[in-house]
């Protein structure tokens, strides 16, 4: 007894000592759980939480399925053959649980099979790491970026040692970076694009970097993207997309690169471009109708004498790639929001027999490419991020109330959120992955209900939001695809209905619209010319309240906010080219006149998010410690850690807010000062292979 008094004593100060209230619950864990792992990315910290929810609340059953669930998923990520444990677990002890046994089955079907069943489909992770590459035909070698530099660099499959392929460095000062990479079919040399401040090359290496050179370069061309190699190596299958904003389907010499139109598509194109092994087929997706409703997979010749509809459906069909034997091609299609993999036998230009499914919610991915034995490379995106409420005190700028999760729901990376006017709802951008549609959801703060608006608002674009005064719809900027229009919308919160304000004029760029409080004006940035423009709704008068003089007095302009009463812009800047630079924190009159410095740091540290206080008397803003937040190559997770800081609007001491929260973003705001809603979270990607679903290819004979 004696003992347990001391053991009891000791679990109580270690308790106290770390913030935590002894008389947690079940519900209470699970919610730390979710911040270590999603907001932290702290995995092994989180597994330990929900293993102490099975541990402690074995009464809670539901809890504590989801709980093993969790666990499942944790080291899935984790890349632990502890996964399949979990969900077995889930299987056979929880089978009251309905739909933690779903998701349990779920995952185990996605895991594929394992030692011992060679003829099963398997999926399998192979790294942790960014997709912008492609496998080497023998599947010994990945190229991928890295982004602590920006350079070109190669991954060895067998030892996972990785090195540069390019060294020219300086990403993200230099603003130049690799993006897209195809190994030869030899494995000797390398096709990828380069991003200058000005403009996108194709270039060619050899494997070791020797021999770099321009491969395709124009003008006349926005940009050229890369696709496949010829067996033959002599061609690079590639998207030219024109500054008239017409698609082409091109042929790129490796001898000189010029470049072969095989045919124009107009505006309309869509997805990746497959070469066949024997050089004599393109595979295309195109959407033969306004809207993004359906794509079809065609076949043109690639002498481009002919072309003719090779899957014709009432979906979305997406090209993944034709199979190393040619005799078949691999594509996704998506309907009601989960795509699927399927095959589709091919020869001689003309179907075979009907598709045959694959593999089921195989995800949105990003195709890289087969190896000569049939292992289909593909990159999938995971979120880890969610939106987070914390409370503060806005007299002494201290956290009042730790965060916790704000929806029932995971959004994408780069998902904000807003607070109506009155504070009762918070409205936020959910995403459930890459290239997947963008829905508004709305949640009650009183009653904890949701609600998504309708798909209406489907493949629009978002960026940062703003309610309208009386709390009946959302302001946002971003691409329509539906009427394919890039706007600045007004978005009924009942109804999804979609008005536009101020549409685009040629190639500008609209962003974060922010209301006047009679809602008769709005302001938002406009990138050509750059400036900062107040509208009014009713006449269209328009005028500047940040010119383009003053945005370009430094090295960049980005992230400002307006305050409650109207009367003055702050906004965040880099200041001159020259080095070293500094990130510097601004406020201006929107009457005019010059603007004054409230705080800067130099570089590499950063300023972000900046937000004014509902009374306008301070200013928040995160505080990092890089400005571009480069990608760490070890585990791709964004290394996004950041402070919350506040500084008094009139100048004064910046002082810093503990949130123990990392990786934060899109910083809101409710109208009572005292509540913050923030995004905390990054996305995680991952390199999948698909394998054993296709016949064994032939031994060579001897």
């Amino acid at each position: 007894m004696k003992r347990a008094s001391t053991l009891a004593i000791a679990v109580l100060l270690c308790a106290f000592s770390a913030g935590v209230v002894f008389s947690q619950s079940g519900h209470d864990l699970f919610q730390q759980a979710l911040v270590k792992e999603r907001a932290d990315g702290n995995l092994e910290e989180a597994i330990k939480l929900y293993q102490r929810i099975v541990r402690e609340f074995p009464q809670d059953r539901a809890l504590s399925a989801k709980a093993l669930v969790q666990i499942g998923q944790c080291h899935e990520k984790l890349g632990n053959a502890e996964a399949r444990k979990a969900y077995e677990r889930v299987v056979r002890e929880f089978a009251d649980q309905a739909e933690a046994v779903r998701e349990a089955r779920s995952r185990l079907a996605a895991m594929g099979a394992g030692p011992g069943q060679p003829d099963e489909l398997v999926t399998r992770k192979i790294w942790t790491g960014n997709f912008y590459g492609s496998p080497s035909l023998d599947g010994r070698f990945l190229t991928f970026v890295d982004w602590t530099t920006g350079d070109l660099a190669l991954r060895d499959l067998s030892t996972g040692e990785n090195r540069r392929i390019t060294k020219k460095g300086g990403w993200p000062h230099t603003g130049e970076f690799a993006s897209t990479s195809i190994i030869s079919p030899d494995g000797k040399r390398v096709v990828y694009e380069w991003y200058r401040k000005e403009s996108k090359e194709v270039r060619i290496c050899d494997l070791d970097g020797s021999n770099d050179r321009i491969l395709y370069h124009d003008d006349q061309v926005a940009s050229a993207d890369p696709y496949e190699w010829s067996r033959d190596s002599r061609y690079i299958l590639a998207s030219l997309k024109r500054k008239d904003k017409v698609r082409q389907i091109a042929l790129i010499s490796v001898a000189d690169g010029s470049a072969r139109v095989v045919k124009t598509l107009g505006s309309r194109a869509g997805g990746r471009l497959s070469l066949s092994p024997d050089g004599r087929y393109i595979a295309h997706s195109f959407f033969p109708k306004e809207g993004p409703s359906q794509s079809d997979i065609y076949l043109l010749a690639a002498d481009g004498s002919w072309e003719a509809v090779l899957i014709e459906h009432p979906a979305e069909d997406q090209v993944f790639g034709w199979t190393p034997d040619g005799k078949g091609i691999l594509f996704g299609r998506e309907r009601s929001g989960t795509w699927d993999a399927w095959l589709v036998p091919v020869a001689d230009g003309k179907a075979q027999g009907p598709p045959v499914l694959v593999k089921h919610n195989i995800g949105s991915i990003h195709p890289m490419g087969f190896t000569q034995r049939g292992a289909f490379f593909y990159g999938s995106s995971t979120s880890l991020s969610d939106i987070y409420v914390a409370t503060i005190d806005p007299a002494a700028g201290k956290l009042l109330a730790p965060p916790k999760p704000a929806t029932q729901h995971s959004v994408f990376t780069y998902s904000s959120s807003a607070w109506s006017p009155d504070g009762r709802y918070l409205a936020y951008v959910l995403q459930e992955g890459p290239n997947q549609q963008r829905k508004f959801g709305i949640r009650s703060m009183e009653t904890g209900q949701e609600r998504q608006l309708p798909a209406n608002l489907a493949r629009l674009f978002t960026h940062r939001f703003q309610w309208s005064p009386d709390g009946r719809s959302l302001a946002v900027a971003g691409h329509d695809r539906k009427n394919n229009r890039h706007a600045i919308y007004q978005v009924d919160a009942q109804t999804g209905e979609l008005t536009p304000l101020v549409e685009r004029r040629g190639e500008e760029y609209l962003a974060q619209p922010e209301w006047f409080p009679d809602g008769k004006a709005i302001v938002y940035y406009r990138s050509h010319p750059q400036a900062i423009v107040k509208r009014d709704l009713q006449t269209g008068e328009e005028k500047e309240i940040l010119p383009e003089k003053e945005m370009l007095a430094g090295a960049g302009f980005f992230s400002w906010d307006l305050s409650p009463d109207r009367r003055q812009l702050a906004f965040l800047s880099i200041t001159g080219k020259d080095l070293p630079r500094a990130c510097v924190l601004k406020v201006v009159s929107v009457a005019g006149g010059d603007a004054r410095e409230l705080f800067r740091v130099p570089e590499p540290e950063f300023l972000s998010e900046v937000v004014w206080t509902p009374d306008g008397r301070h200013l928040l803003f995160f505080r990092g410690a890089d400005r571009n937040e480069k990608v760490a190559v070890a585990d791709n997770q964004l290394d996004m850690t950041k402070e919350l800081w506040r500084i008094p609007a009139d100048g004064g001491q910046a002082q810093r807010i503990d949130l123990p929260v990392n990786k934060l973003r899109w910083l809101s705001i409710h109208p009572d000062g005292r509540r913050i809603a923030f995004t905390a979270g990054s996305g995680i990607t991952e390199i999948w292979t698909l394998e054993n679903f296709l016949p064994a290819p032939k031994a060579a004979k001897q």
